[in-house]
C-alpha cells in the first residue's frame, strides 16, 4: 500500500482538504492543510464539494462532479483516484479517496485517523455513499511541487542547543550505572569472600564504601532529573510559546473558520509532542548508554548469558510491533471522542 498515500485530516472540519491533498500526494505534488483550506474556504462547517473543486483548479486539475450510483464502479474508464462524499452512522458528512476496486471490495483513504487507510466491501460503502463524486485528474498545466509545513529540521536545530543538559544528563546516568554495576560485583565479592573469612574489618570498609557510593548516587540521581525537568520545561516554552505568538500574528478569518476546540486541543497536543520528544532524547541517550555498559558488564560475567539475553530481544520487538495497532486503535478512538 505504499503507492497509495493518505493525508490525516487535523480539525474535524479537514476531511475535504485532506482528501484533496491525499490525491495530490499521488500524484507527487505536497501541500500543507492549512493552505489548502485557504483555497477551499473552509469554515467552521469544514469543506464543501464547491471549495473542494475551486481549491483543486487553483492546484492545476481537471476536475468533474457526478452524481452517480454502483454502476460507476463498472465503468473501464473510471480514473482512480477520486473523491467521494458519505455520510456516517451519525449522519455526518464526511469525505474519503477512493483508490482502488478489487473482488468487489475497496481501497478507501480515510482522512479520519479512527479508520485510515483499509479496505471496505462495495456493499457496505453504497449504504454510506451519498453519490456525490469529484473525478480529478492533472491537468495540461499541472507541475509538480511542494508547499508544505516546516519539518522537523528547525526543531531539532533548537534542540542541539541545549546538547550540554543532554551530554550531562547521559554522563550522570552513566557513572549511575557504573555504581549500580559496581556495588552488584562488590556484594558478590562480599558474600563468597568476606563473609565466610570472617574479615570484620575489611567488611566495614566494604560497607562504608559503598554507604559512600550510593549517597553520590543519590546525589547524581537529583541532579540528573533537575536537568532533565530544566531539558522538558525548554522543550515546553519553545513550543508552546511560538504556538501562543503564532496565535496572536493570525488574521480574525482563522478563527472564525474553525472550532474553539480546534484551536484549544493544540494545547493538549503540544504537552503529548513534549511528552514524546522527551521521552525519545531521554530514552535513545540514557537507555542506549545502559545498554552498552550493562552488555558489556554481561560479557565479563558470562558470554553465555549475554546471548541469552541478546536472543531476546527479537521477541520482545514482535510483542511490541503487535500491539501498536491496538494501541493506535485506542488512541484513535480517543480522538474521536474529542470534543469541539
Amino acid at each position: 500500500m505504499k503507492h497509495f498515500p493518505i493525508i490525516y485530516q487535523n480539525d474535524a472540519g479537514d476531511c475535504g482538504v485532506a482528501a484533496l491533498a491525499t490525491i495530490a500526494q499521488y500524484y507527487g505534488t505536497t501541500y500543507s492543510l492549512n493552505y489548502l483550506r485557504e483555497l477551499a474556504k473552509t469554515n467552521q462547517c469544514g469543506t464543501n464539494i464547491l471549495g473542494i473543486v475551486e481549491a483543486a483548479h487553483q492546484l492545476n486539475f481537471d476536475t468533474l462532479c457526478i452524481e452517480a450510483d454502483k454502476e460507476l464502479f463498472n465503468a473501464h474508464d473510471l480514473t482512480y483516484p477520486f473523491i467521494a462524499h458519505i455520510l456516517r452512522d451519525d449522519n455526518m458528512p464526511h469525505f474519503v479517496v477512493i483508490y482502488h476496486i478489487k473482488n468487489n471490495k475497496l481501497l478507501i483513504a480515510d482522512p479520519d485517523p479512527a479508520f485510515g487507510k483499509h479496505w471496505i466491501d462495495i456493499k457496505l460503502f453504497l449504504k454510506q455513499w451519498t453519490g456525490n463524486t469529484i473525478l480529478l485528474t492533472p491537468g495540461t498545466t499541472f507541475i509538480d511541487q511542494k508547499k508544505s509545513q516546516s519539518n522537523l529540521k528547525s526543531f531539532l536545530q533548537e534542540l542541539l542547543k541545549s546538547k550540554s543538559k543532554i551530554i550531562f544528563g547521559v554522563l550522570f546516568s552513566m557513572i549511575i550505572t557504573i555504581i549500580n554495576l559496581s556495588s552488584s560485583y562488590v556484594i558478590q565479592k562480599t558474600l563468597d569472600k568476606y563473609i565466610p573469612n570472617s574479615k570484620v574489618h575489611d567488611l566495614s570498609l566494604v560497607f562504608i564504601t559503598l554507604g559512600i557510593a550510593y549517597l553520590f548516587q543519590q546525589f547524581l540521581y537529583v541532579q540528573k532529573e533537575l536537568i532533565l525537568e530544566k531539558f522538558s520545561q525548554k522543550l515546553t516554552f519553545m513550543i508552546l510559546f511560538k504556538y501562543i505568538n503564532h496565535l496572536f500574528k493570525l488574521s480574525m478569518s482563522f478563527f472564525y473558520n474553525r472550532q474553539a476546540g480546534d484551536v484549544l486541543t493544540r494545547f493538549t497536543d503540544a504537552n503529548h509532542i513534549i511528552e514524546a520528544l522527551s521521552n525519545i532524547v531521554i530514552s535513545l541517550f540514557l537507555d542506549l548508554t545502559m545498554i552498552i555498559l550493562i552488555g558489556l558488564y554481561l560479557i565479563g560475567q558470562s558470554p553465555h548469558l549475554f546471548i541469552f539475553v541478546c536472543l531476546s530481544i527479537p521477541f520482545y520487538c514482535f510483542f511490541i510491533l503487535l500491539f501498536i495497532p491496538l494501541f493506535e486503535k485506542k488512541i484513535n478512538r480517543l480522538w474521536q471522542k474529542t470534543p469541539n
